[in-house]
């Protein structure tokens, strides 16, 4: 996946939901790039408190490059659901198919 700011992409996904987006962050459990929407749902993941502290942990201590403490089963379950749960965009395909006559 090309990572935010890479040229080779104008408009990369997000590791998470697979949606394009125009801003960006990183995930405390790992070294995903995710979208904003993404992020509000990690906070609210069951893990998120423990990755939190041992992130900043880590960076405190010096290890900058801390690869994150990794998903739980409940969090991937957790963060799934919420992917599920938003509404789709529809595609510029779809879009355009409904306006044609059949």
């Amino acid at each position: 996946m090309a990572q935010p700011g890479d040229p080779s992409s104008k408009q990369p996904k997000c590791s998470r939901c697979d949606d394009k987006s125009i801003s960006w962050t990183m995930s405390k459990f790992n070294f995903d790039w995710i979208c904003l929407t993404c992020k509000e749902d990690e906070r609210l993941a069951p893990g998120y408190a423990n990755a939190d502290n041992t992130e900043v942990s880590a960076v405190r201590a010096g290890y900058n490059n801390f690869p994150g403490v990794g998903l739980t089963l409940a969090d991937r379950v957790f963060l799934a659901q919420r992917v599920a749960a938003r509404p789709r965009r529809a595609s510029k395909w779809v879009e355009a198919s409904e306006g044609e006559d059949a």
